[in-house]
C-alpha cells in the first residue's frame, strides 16, 4: 500500500500539468478568456475537476484586433433591384406635315385666282375653290396626334376663325405661327396634346412670300415632353440663311424628344439637308420637299405610318386616296408613327 502511494506521488505532478494545458487550449477554442483554475490537492483524489462545456449563453470568442469589440448588427438581405426597365409598350404617337396650298381655298380668296392650279393638275378639283372639307377628310384618315400645316393663308383672320374651326373639327389644340404679313403664308400646329408654351418667328421666313415658323413645347398623354418645330422655307434657298436659323433655334433641343417638320423646299441630298445632318438631325421620313426630321432619341423608333393602306382599304372612304391627294393640294401629306420610350 505504501508502495502504491509513493507511485501516485511521483505521477501526480505530470498529470496535473497535462490537465492545466488541456484546459487552456479548450478555453481558447471555445471562447473562454481564462481557463478555470485547477486546485493542487495535497492528496490524490479519484476525480478531477470537471471541464465545463460552454453553453449558448457563454461569452463569445474574442474579436480580433483592429475590429470593433461589439457584436455587429446583422446585414439584411440585398433587396431586389427596383430600377424601372424600358417599357415593352412605349407611347405611340402619329405626326403629320401637310402643305395645303393657299389656305385650302377658304376665306375671301378668289376661288378662280391664280393660286388655284386647275391648269397644272386640278388642285381645286370638283369641290371648287374651298378644299377644306376634303383636306379635313384626309387629315382625319391619318388621325395624327401632331399636325403641322403650311400655307394656312387667312386662317388668323376674324380671331383665328378658320384655325378654330379646324381645331374643333379635329378635336385638337392649336397655335398659329403667323408670318410678318397678315396676307402671308402662315404655319399652324394642331395637336391632341397639351401645349405648354409656343413661340412664333414672323421675321425669319420672308422671301419671296412672307411665311411662318414656330416652336412649341408639348406634354403627351404619357407625360413626355416634346419640342415641335413647324417651318416653311423659301423655294429659292440657294443661300443657307433660313436653314441655318432653323438649326440654330432647334439645336438646344437636339438631345430631347424633338421633331422638325414642314415644307423645307430643298431636296434630301442638298446642302441644306447636309447642314441639318452635320448638326445631328436625322431624316427618317420624307416625300420630296415635305420632310419630318427628328432628334437622335427618336430616330430609331420612327416609322412610316400605315394610314394610307387603311384609308385605301376603305376604313374611311372606299374612294382611292391617290385621286383625293391630287385634288386636295399640290403637296402630299407625310405621316409617321413614333414610339416614345420614357427616360
Amino acid at each position: 500500500m505504501k508502495t502504491n502511494q509513493n507511485l501516485l506521488r511521483k505521477l501526480m505532478p505530470p498529470l496535473l500539468t497535462v490537465l492545466v494545458v488541456g484546459s487552456l487550449i479548450l478555453a481558447a477554442c471555445t471562447g473562454e478568456e481564462k481557463a478555470t483554475p485547477i486546485s493542487m490537492p495535497t492528496t490524490p483524489t479519484t476525480t478531477s475537476t470537471p471541464i465545463l462545456t460552454p453553453t449558448a449563453t457563454s461569452t463569445p470568442m474574442s474579436t480580433p484586433a483592429l475590429t470593433p469589440t461589439t457584436v455587429p448588427t446583422p446585414i439584411p438581405p440585398t433587396p431586389t433591384p427596383t430600377n424601372t426597365p424600358i417599357p415593352t409598350h412605349p407611347e405611340e404617337i402619329t405626326a403629320m406635315t401637310y402643305n395645303i396650298l393657299a389656305g385650302g381655298g377658304v376665306g375671301p380668296t378668289d376661288p378662280n385666282g391664280s393660286w388655284c392650279c386647275d391648269v397644272v393638275g386640278g388642285c381645286c378639283g370638283n369641290k371648287g375653290g374651298n378644299r377644306l372639307p376634303l383636306l379635313l377628310e384626309i387629315i382625319k384618315a391619318a388621325n395624327p396626334d401632331i399636325l403641322g400645316i403650311q400655307e394656312a393663308n387667312l386662317w388668323q383672320q376674324d380671331n383665328d376663325a378658320i384655325a378654330r374651326q379646324v381645331a374643333h373639327e379635329l378635336g385638337m389644340n392649336y397655335y398659329i405661327g403667323a408670318s410678318g404679313n397678315p396676307d402671308g403664308s402662315h404655319v399652324v400646329l394642331f395637336t391632341k396634346f397639351r401645349i405648354i408654351e409656343a413661340q412664333n418667328y414672323p421675321d425669319h421666313f420672308t422671301s419671296p412670300v412672307p411665311r411662318g415658323g414656330l416652336h412649341a413645347v408639348l406634354t403627351t398623354d404619357g407625360g413626355n415632353t416634346l419640342h415641335i418645330f413647324v417651318v416653311h422655307l423659301r423655294p429659292d434657298s440657294i443661300t443657307e440663311d433660313e436653314i441655318l436659323f432653323v438649326s440654330q433655334i432647334a439645336q438646344p433641343y437636339l438631345n430631347d424628344l424633338t421633331i422638325i417638320m414642314g415644307d423645307m423646299n430643298f431636296g434630301v441630298t442638298s446642302t441644306q439637308a447636309d447642314c441639318l445632318r452635320k448638326t445631328g438631325w436625322e431624316l427618317p421620313i420624307f416625300r420630296e420637299v415635305d420632310q419630318i426630321w427628328v432628334s437622335p432619341k427618336l430616330s430609331p423608333y420612327t416609322y412610316p405610318s400605315n394610314w394610307l393602306t387603311s384609308y385605301v382599304e376603305g376604313e374611311i372612304d372606299p374612294e382611292p386616296l391617290q385621286s383625293k391627294y391630287s385634288i386636295a393640294s399640290d403637296h402630299f401629306p407625310v405621316v409617321t408613327t413614333i414610339d416614345i420610350y420614357s427616360p
